[in-house]
């Protein structure tokens, strides 16, 4: 064609070549073109009109446009450099972009093409764009290098991103890009976008709602995910790093998994609330950092979730068979949720920091506090036919706080070494105090039994108080060893002052003998001395009152040796205290001497005034 502005109706089906000039050519088909038909153009911005039929075009050019009818298109781009404002509007039929030349930086518009083959291009674009428009869904075939894409399409934009090195999205359509599985997927637009990971390490930002199929991300491959976008990780499953720097809520579901160990880092946005479904994944170990708060649903068998995360770690109730919890070496909060059918137990041991509270179901528990954490235990909900145990092998030896006064099921409580506060609930509880000075709260209903035992809790100056304690209802264990331990003797523990006869080694609740004094006297066979008096004693002054000349002087009957010793429980008109009494020199059917005489407290009930409230009911003597 010559170097004007043309315009060429073309007729002839039997292919030909078309070659422009320097003007604008404007061309238009009136009957199918095929394959041996091409449009090579000139240095003006050519048009191409097909006809109503299935064409076939090969286009030599870098600025035209191409116009499609409502049959089935197929263009072949042979361009010799970068495409620079080209369109191609495919119409209505099932229209394709069979090829294109090897150039980067293309600006070129597809609309309603509905495949488009760029895998030629092997050189990275850093600018122009790919933009795709129309009501048509686009499957795209992406350069095997640096591409971008731009989409104001009201359809979905498919790209198959096997070899591209990095893919740069923008506009307002969604896209979603498959076997994505080297460089990174970075989106500006508005549209939801959709990455499907290969087998290699993934980068995805994005500015939108963006879902990420994890599933094909396998081995020790990574994924960063980061932008503004919301987030939903599926199919979660490689060993590698899960990276969020995004600055929106993630919701993440791991794969079906046994025994995997899934590290996910969640960065240091505190943007709503992550969340991590492991319900498929068996036996598995969740490893959680970062400062937001996150919810887990555990997985199934034994889970151990692991969070260092500032935030606070909530694992939500089991809905299918978690067995256990454990928490590992953690430094966050935790909130846990427990099931009426399969969670029998939540190992805090290793836990370094950070308040566990747990929310107990009609169901056993066994719950075993960290070890070394000084942070709050809170227990609520469960039901009064149900147990939960506390403490386990290793209890607490670090001081802290445990709380069950809002928990329904009885707690069975052992303390270690720290000082600890603990606070049960309405039903019937065991305490057994650890050898810190435990302040113990029992909880208000009075119709439950409280027990109290002092194993491991009975040395010199660690007496536990114990608030709420009802005479004549709730019972105090004492531990015979660890009486026996403070007297330092052979035969130890006696009958009140009687024949020096040792106690026996058990006495039952309600079985034992407990001898009310209120003077001096020959006491008989007693499990526990009451000193009933209205004077407000101390140890001190209650040892120098059952000694000669004493208020409540003693003569014993018979023989008690040096280090033997008997059970009193006495008031200072505002407490009461159980204590051991033991004789430094012995003494013989006499008083004892002057200043021979020491008491020991091991256990206070706060607010019990009178001694005498302390009932044979509340004795039981174990071994």
């Amino acid at each position: 064609m010559n170097n004007f502005t043309n315009t060429l109706s073309v007729s002839n089906s039997a292919g030909f070549a078309i070659t422009g000039g320097t003007g604008i050519d404007n061309i238009i088909f009136t009957t199918a073109s095929n394959a041996n038909t091409s449009v090579t153009g000139g240095t003006g911005a050519d048009t191409i009109t097909l006809g109503n039929f299935s064409n076939t075009l090969t286009v030599v050019d870098t600025d035209f446009s191409v116009t499609g009818g409502t049959g089935a298109d197929a263009i072949t781009l042979g361009n010799a450099a970068a495409l620079n404002g080209v369109t191609i509007n495919g119409g209505t039929g099932s229209d394709s972009l069979a090829a294109i030349g090897n150039f980067a930086n293309n600006t070129a518009t597809f609309t309603d093409m509905d495949s488009l083959t760029l895998s030629a291009i092997t050189a990275d674009s850093t600018t122009g764009a790919f933009t795709i428009a129309g009501t048509t869904v686009t499957a795209v075939t992406a350069p095997a290098a640096h591409s971008i894409f731009a989409s104001t399409s009201s359809a979905l934009t498919t790209i198959t991103a096997t070899n591209a090195k990095n893919v740069t999205l923008s506009g307002t359509g969604a896209f979603s890009v498959n076997t994505m599985t080297t460089g990174t997927v970075t989106s500006t637009g508005t549209g939801a976008l959709t990455v499907t990971g290969g087998a290699a390490a993934t980068t995805v930002s994005s500015s939108s709602a963006t879902t990420v199929v994890g599933a094909g991300i396998t081995g020790s491959n990574t994924l960063a995910i980061a932008g503004t976008g919301a987030y939903t990780v599926t199919g979660w499953a490689a060993t590698g790093t899960l990276t969020k720097t995004a600055t929106a809520a993630t919701s993440i579901a791991l794969g079906a998994t046994t025994g995997v160990t899934t590290t996910i880092a969640l960065g240091t946005d505190t943007t709503g609330t992550d969340a991590i479904d492991a319900k498929l994944a068996t036996t598995s170990t969740l490893v959680l950092g970062g400062s937001n708060d996150v919810t887990v649903a555990p997985g199934i068998g034994a889970q151990t979730v692991t969070s260092t995360t500032t935030g606070l770690t909530t694992i939500s109730v089991p809905t299918v068979a978690t067995t256990s919890i454990v928490t590992g070496a953690s430094s966050a909060p935790y909130n846990i949720t427990a099931d009426a059918t399969n969670l029998t137990a939540i190992t805090a041991t290793a836990s370094t920091a950070g308040a566990l509270t747990i929310v107990a179901a009609a169901k056993d528990l066994a719950v075993t506090e960290g070890t070394a954490n000084a942070a709050t235990v809170t227990i609520t909900g469960g039901n009064a036919a149900n147990t939960i145990t506390v403490g386990g092998v290793t209890p607490s030896t670090t001081a802290h706080t445990f709380d069950a006064s809002a928990a329904l099921s009885k707690i069975a409580y052992t303390g270690g070494a720290g000082v600890q506060t603990i606070i049960t609930g309405a039903a019937a509880s065991t305490i057994t105090g650890g050898v810190g000075i435990d302040a113990i709260t029992l909880g208000a209903n009075n119709a439950a039994v409280d027990i109290i035992v002092t194993t491991g809790g009975m040395s010199s100056g660690n007496a536990d108080t114990v608030a709420n304690f009802v005479g004549g209802s709730d019972i105090v264990q004492v531990d015979r060893s660890d009486a026996v331990a403070i007297l330092g003797s052979t035969i130890g523990l006696l009958q009140g002052t009687v024949k020096a006869s040792a106690l026996g080694a058990t006495v039952a609740a309600g079985a034992g003998t407990l001898l009310t004094i209120t003077a001096p006297s020959t006491p008989t066979a007693a499990s526990l001395i009451v000193a009933n008096t209205a004077t407000a004693y101390t140890a001190t002054t209650l040892a120098r009152a059952l000694e000669v000349g004493g208020a409540l002087a003693v003569t014993t009957n018979g023989a008690v040796a040096a280090a033997d010793g008997f059970l009193i429980a006495y008031d200072d008109n505002v407490n009461t205290y159980l204590a051991v009494v033991s004789s430094t020199a012995g003494a013989s059917s006499t008083t004892f001497a002057a200043n021979d005489l020491t008491v020991t407290n091991f256990l206070t009930l706060t607010g019990m005034a009178s001694a005498t409230s302390f009932t044979t009911a509340d004795f039981q003597l174990i071994a």
